[in-house]
């Protein structure tokens, strides 16, 4: 799904009121809605239950569904338990609770939960930005996206399950949706995010549909201006620029590398050069200092010499007399 690819901004989810009837409750179906900001499913039960209707056989009042093209005449429902999850940690359940099943591989969980249904094949309805309800193509190897800008090759766009196999200059289909939240900085400034989906290529070629001209068009390089990431080959559009996604290893040109080792060198050097020449300071001043010693030594001792010689001289002196 588009809204799970990593944003450029930090968001905390917005859920919405969600319903507080549980399981065994009364609801009524056409309550069923989608949260204008948030784009959540909501409905009058909690978010371990579903609404599941009852058909029209009685004198209740009667409620009419739309569910893609097939209108059904519903009745109010009773509240029960989710019988699918299309998250590995499904949200409303304690970590202790036992959590509804996956579904398998070519099935997918609506939002309601109300159970596992075949992927979709083109031209069906589908729920709001999930490409996962759709089936692949014939081709879809040659179709899926590497910037996970579609599932196996198929988009849900506008309710409908496409393909996207749109070439290069042909018209094409796009879709905007805004996403509201909360900055996780100041946790109260609501900030939206508007994602864009087409069925143009996107795998090899890497085309998007161009809101102007209504054709698939190339995706644009770093530095090239834009109105959202689908344009972008980084898939990141911010000041109206495109630029490198979040977290994007840093790219050392050989310049840098060359300065780099040219500064290691340089430094190495320059320590060696100082430490010999501090070494060799210090060696010339303990030369200095032991000399010092050196003739202090042979001053005193050429003192204590002549002392000694006088003192001598005067004793012989004295015997003499």
């Amino acid at each position: 799904m588009r809204t799970l690819r990593i944003l450029s901004i930090s968001f905390s989810i917005v859920y919405g009121i969600c319903g507080t009837i549980m399981e065994g409750g009364n609801c009524t179906v056409s309550n069923n809605r989608i949260d204008a900001t948030t784009h959540k499913f909501l409905s009058d039960c909690d978010d371990r239950t579903y609404c599941a209707p009852s058909h029209s056989n009685s004198s209740s009042p009667q409620l009419n569904r739309r569910d893609g093209n097939n209108t059904t005449t519903l009745v109010g429902g009773t509240c029960m338990k989710r019988l699918c999850r299309k998250d590995e940690f499904q949200y409303g359940f304690q970590p202790t609770e036992e959590l509804p099943p996956l579904c398998d591989r070519g099935s997918f969980c609506p939002d309601e939960g109300s159970g596992c249904i075949p992927l979709r094949p083109s031209g069906s309805y589908c729920e709001l930005e999930r490409n996962y309800q759709c089936a692949a193509p014939p081709n879809w190897g040659k179709l899926s996206s590497d910037f996970n800008l579609n599932f196996n090759g198929s988009v849900c766009l506008q309710s409908k399950c496409l393909f996207a196999n749109v070439t290069l200059g042909l018209p094409c289909v796009s879709e905007k949706t805004t996403y509201s939240g909360y900055s996780a900085l100041t946790g109260s400034q609501q900030v939206n995010y508007t994602v864009a989906n087409d069925n143009c290529k996107s795998a090899k070629v890497h085309l998007y549909c161009d809101s102007s001209s209504g054709v698939c068009e190339r995706m644009k390089g770093l530095g090239v201006d834009c109105d959202n990431g689908r344009e972008c080959l980084s898939t990141n559009c911010v000041s109206s620029r495109c630029v490198e996604p979040p977290g994007q290893p840093a790219k050392v040109k050989p310049w840098q590398y060359a300065l780099t080792t040219l500064s290691v060198i340089a430094s190495v050097v320059a320590t060696c050069v100082f430490l010999t020449y501090s070494h060799k300071r210090a060696r010339v001043e303990k030369y200095y200092e032991v000399m010092d010693y050196y003739n202090e030594q042979m001053s005193l001792r050429s003192s204590i010499i002549r002392l000694h010689s006088a003192a001598a001289s005067r004793l012989a002196k004295e015997d003499d007399y």
